[in-house]
């Protein structure tokens, strides 16, 4: 059998799995997020990772750091979920695997979440993290997030131009959710070919986390503020994804804004490809060029 056929057996196993195990956004969010933990309690924890508890700017989470990490540069993960599941706990293992890429340690902030906390609460807990290594003389090398925790990192993004404050070294967004409306084109489009989101668990989403109607808030509708002068940022999406639009729009405005921007758009790959890095070839690329972006930022140069 040929590479490619080999990957093509692979990519279906995995969709395969994730059409057996859905996650089903329009249900109460108290009765999905024990599926959602168990969905990512399978990723392998990567081996030679320390995980620890710990307190940034008054906000819990984990550190995940790999052997001989810096003690004052660090990565932000921003979890997925809606803004209604997910926890620090599900995501170390893939945080854990993007620290032993960096060699840095990262941090996964365990913010609040939508309905019991509704906006603004998860993106103040991010800034207060921000804030917290900033204030310890520790400006974060970058800012990692998938799904709605790509949302968050855009919002975090302006919240600390308008703070005026450093910007982290890079932005890294796997495929975020960025249109809180879920009405562009991909939506529709990909709605039967993306094994993981439905637009209508996604307005469902959005609606526990900011109500009926989208506030006319720049923090929430990064595809319309005014994104000038913001980190360089690298954004990953899988073409068969609902969220393709969000961050296709994303890229096209940011470097428009003279923001330092990549795209990479991978075929037929799922929502947050890059957890299945153990067994998706696309997605441990994915992992390795996000992890490359972040220490060629670091460096000086992108």
């Amino acid at each position: 059998m040929g590479e490619s056929n080999l990957a093509d057996d692979v990519l279906a196993e995995v969709v395969a799995m994730l059409r057996d195990n859905p996650i089903d956004f329009t249900q109460p969010p108290e009765s999905i997020r024990p599926a959602f933990e168990a969905l990512f309690a399978g990723i392998p924890i990567p081996e030679n990772v320390h995980f620890e508890a710990a307190n940034v700017g008054g906000v819990h989470g984990i550190w995940c750091r790999p052997p001989d990490a810096p003690s004052a540069r660090a990565i932000i993960y921003l979890h997925g979920g809606g803004y209604v599941i997910g926890s620090s706990a599900a995501y170390a293992a893939l945080a854990g695997a993007l620290a032993l890429q960096t060699g840095l340690s990262v941090f996964v902030p365990e913010y609040r979440l939508a309905p019991e906390h509704p906006y603004p609460a998860g993106p103040d807990d991010v800034f207060a993290v921000y804030k917290g290594l900033a204030d310890q003389g520790n400006t974060p090398v970058a800012v990692v997030g998938d799904s709605a925790g790509g949302g968050l990192v855009m919002t975090l993004l302006l919240q600390i131009r308008s703070a005026g404050m450093t910007q982290p070294g890079s932005a890294v967004l796997w495929s975020p959710w960025l249109n809180l409306h879920c009405d562009s084109l991909s939506y529709a489009a990909n709605r039967a070919i993306d094994p993981t989101l439905t637009p209508e668990g996604l307005f469902a989403c959005a609606a526990h986390y900011v109500g009926a109607q989208v506030p006319d808030d720049p923090l929430l509708r990064p595809l319309e503020a005014d994104l000038s002068g913001l980190a360089p940022l690298l954004v990953q999406v899988g073409s068969v994804e609902v969220l393709l639009d969000d961050s296709t729009a994303l890229a096209t405005k940011a470097a428009n804004a003279g923001v330092h921007t990549r795209l990479e758009v991978y075929p037929k790959m799922p929502h947050v490809f890059q957890a299945f890095g153990g067994m998706l070839s696309d997605g441990a690329k994915a992992l390795k060029h996000s992890a490359d972006f972040i220490l060629a930022a670091a460096a000086g140069g992108a």
